[in-house]
């Protein structure tokens, strides 16, 4: 992370994937989003637990990923194409697993909302 430059797009994975730009690398790395606001980084891309403390209200720990710290994922956009595909790969091979199984236990209904998923997430993929 010692390579960032205010101003440089950055990806950001935590609930999924987050866009952001870098605003600012001293003292910490600050990452600017849409969707969350202003995120603060340690040197190694890590989302700071006082920054985290702030987002969560004050708590940080809690039963769901929403409570895991965000991470810088990459840095240039063949890293962030590279990272958002992996991960729609994965996404589509649980998709399928889970049609499978259910066609397996006569799940019709379910098996046939998990292929429409699968769909969107190969269509998307295309674009």
């Amino acid at each position: 992370m010692k390579d960032l430059v205010v101003g440089q797009e950055v990806l950001l994975f935590g609930v999924g994937f987050l866009d952001g730009k870098v605003v600012s690398v001293v003292p910490s790395i600050a990452v600017q989003t849409n969707e969350i606001g202003l995120l603060q980084f340690d040197e190694d891309g890590r989302e700071t637990d006082a920054c985290r403390y702030i987002r969560l209200g004050g708590v940080l720990h809690g039963p769901g990923p929403e409570w895991e710290p965000w991470e810088i994922v990459a840095t240039t956009p063949e890293e962030s194409t590279a990272r958002r595909r992996t991960h729609d790969l994965l996404n589509l091979e649980a998709l399928i697993s889970n049609v499978l199984t259910q066609l397996e236990t006569e799940d019709v209904e379910f098996a046939k909302t998990h292929a429409r998923l699968a769909l969107e997430v190969v269509n998307s993929m295309h674009h």
